[in-house]
């Protein structure tokens, strides 16, 4: 065996050994980032857990303190967020805030349009465009008629409730109903309902 042998025959040792030990470090990182992974899904499921058993606690204290829940409300994606009201107890919760009947004493929904965008899309006419190109063809300048196109999207309106307060701290609280309509709607009757039964008593 020649020298030339024996240092191809190293070089290919350590290759292999470069190779081996690269896939092994390959190999525990992917482990560690899927246990980490793991780890996380499992902490966020616990975390979960831990909110909705709080939540549930939350409801039935709520419950013996102001009477079964009378309405909910769903309009944002919190579940402690919505509207709850509790009408024994004369309570009304928003955001998770607690607002005795008599605090609302307004309620008015604010409209924002928002003008649909424009695209305008210029052709040039399909037969001019055919002359152009044989008039060209002869050394001939020729103009092309173009026709513009407007594409315009549809307008889009937004909605925000506004309910107004009896406190100086915090005179009135927004509620952001995007596009829906009916949401904005429901939650203006609602409030309106609990300010006329103010009015009786």
């Amino acid at each position: 065996m020649d020298i030339i042998d024996l240092l191809l025959i190293v070089f290919v040792f350590v290759v292999v050994i470069t190779l081996v030990h690269l896939f092994a470090s390959y190999d525990k990182d992917a482990v560690l980032k899927k246990e980490e992974k793991q780890k996380k899904a499992e902490e966020r499921k616990k975390r979960i857990e831990m909110r909705k058993e709080a939540w549930a606690k939350e409801i039935m204290e709520r419950e013996s303190q102001f009477g079964k829940l009378t309405k909910t409300i769903n309009f944002t994606i919190g579940e402690e967020d919505q509207i709850y009201v509790y009408e024994k107890g004369r309570v009304v919760f928003i955001y998770n805030e607690r607002y005795s009947f008599d605090d609302i004493i307004s309620c008015k929904i604010e409209t924002k349009t928002i003008r649909g965008a424009e695209k305008h899309i210029t052709k040039p006419d399909e037969y001019e465009l055919a002359e152009e190109q044989i008039l060209w063809g002869m050394g001939k300048k020729y103009n092309v008629k173009t026709t513009t196109q407007v594409l315009r999207e549809p307008d889009r309106t937004t909605y925000t409730v506004y309910v107004g307060i009896n406190s100086i701290a915090t005179p009135q609280v927004g509620l952001n109903l995007g596009s829906n309509a009916s949401k904005a709607n429901e939650i203006n009757s609602l409030m309106n309902a609990i300010i006329h039964s103010n009015s009786k008593e």
